[in-house]
Formats: structure tokens, sequence, C-alpha cells
């Protein structure tokens, strides 16, 4: 018989800790925040097996630092922009694995992002209102904006722009057709890079 236990995918104890500091320059100037958090859970098991079929498929426990300043309603305009980091410490971790170890001799841990940073904006639009930009680069928006994407100047205009100013073929106009929204804007990344520590003793299979 098998038997089962403990359960996979279930630290003991997760927990988060934060604190923000809040600066109003002025109905006029907008606000300052900066948050600084710390996010940190004790270890855990990738495998319900792991007390008897798969041994060794344990994630230690750990602790991640991330930080965030926005500036809130830039000059009284409805735009805020933001700044973060995540794992400002640049703590090595693994955020999970697949336990293969019954069946292939081996398990593999998923490693956690190193150091990051980031940028986004948030727009809030009045009922009506509309901006525009790059396609791809609204990452969340409200029920109530409606996206129309075209490109703009036709295909030798954007063609041109592509060349010229590395602009992407299709613009996308974001209005706030159905009532006041907001639209939060971020760069555009063409997929992920990570760097993994080749250290002699742990193996990575990409």
């Amino acid at each position: 018989p098998t038997f089962y236990g403990p359960y996979a995918d279930a630290p003991k104890w997760t927990g988060n800790a934060y604190v923000q500091f809040n600066h109003d320059m002025g109905p006029d100037n907008g606000k300052i925040t900066v948050r600084a958090d710390v996010y940190g859970q004790t270890k855990f098991y990738f495998s319900n097996v792991a007390a008897t079929l798969a041994p060794e498929s344990t994630i230690k426990g750990y602790a991640l630092v991330n930080g965030r300043i926005a500036w809130n309603n830039i000059s009284g305009s409805g735009v805020t922009a933001a700044i973060f980091g995540r794992n400002l410490l640049n703590k090595k971790h693994y955020t999970g694995g697949n336990s293969l170890g019954a069946t292939l001799g081996l398990n593999t841990s998923v490693p956690g992002r190193p150091r990051f940073w980031g940028g986004e904006v948030r727009v809030e639009l009045a009922a009506g209102e509309q901006i525009k930009a790059e396609s791809g680069a609204m990452v969340g928006a409200s029920p109530t904006i409606d996206v129309e994407s075209k490109m703009e100047g036709g295909f030798l205009g954007a063609l041109s722009r592509k060349l010229l100013t590395g602009e992407k073929f299709f613009f996308q106009t974001l209005r706030a057709s159905r009532g006041p929204g907001e639209v939060l804007l971020a760069p555009t990344v063409p997929g992920e890079i990570v760097v993994l520590e080749l250290d002699g003793v742990n193996e990575y299979m990409v």
C-alpha cells in the first residue's frame, strides 16, 4: 500500500509584514508613498508521498524583502507612477518542484526569481476620456474601459515608426465608455531572463 503524507505545497506558517509612509504634498502636487514589506514561509514538501515514495522532496523556508515607491495623482493629473523591487536582497530560494523520484530516481526544484525591478503607471479616466498606448502595454483596466486596436497612420506610417523609433505597429485606444475607470500600464518585456548560478552541486533542466 501507498502511505500518503505530509500534504504537498502546504507550509506550516506563512506571513507578511509591511510598513508604509505617506507624504501628502498638497492637492495640486499629489502624494508620495513609500512601502517596504517582508514575506516569509516555512519549509514545505512538493509531494504527497514525501514520507515514503518521494524522500528529499522538501523546499526550505525563505523570506523575501520587497519595496515600492509611488507618486500618486501627479500634479492633480490623475496619473500615478511607481517603481518597485522584488527580492531586494537577492535571496536564492525555490518555489516548488516536481517529484520524479519514484519513477526516474530524481526530483526537480523550481528556482524563484532573483532580484528584479519594474515600473508601472496608473491612469484615472473620467467618463468619456481616452488615452493611447502601445499594444501590449496595458496590464489591467476597470470593466468600464473599452479597448480598440489599430495600425496608426496605415502600414507605411507604422513601418516607418518601427524602423525609426522602435515603436510597435499597433496602438490601443483605451476609452472610459461606460463610466469612470482606471488603466494600468507597464513596459512590455519580450520573455523573461533568470540568472542561475552553476555551483557544481545543483542541476538545472531547461
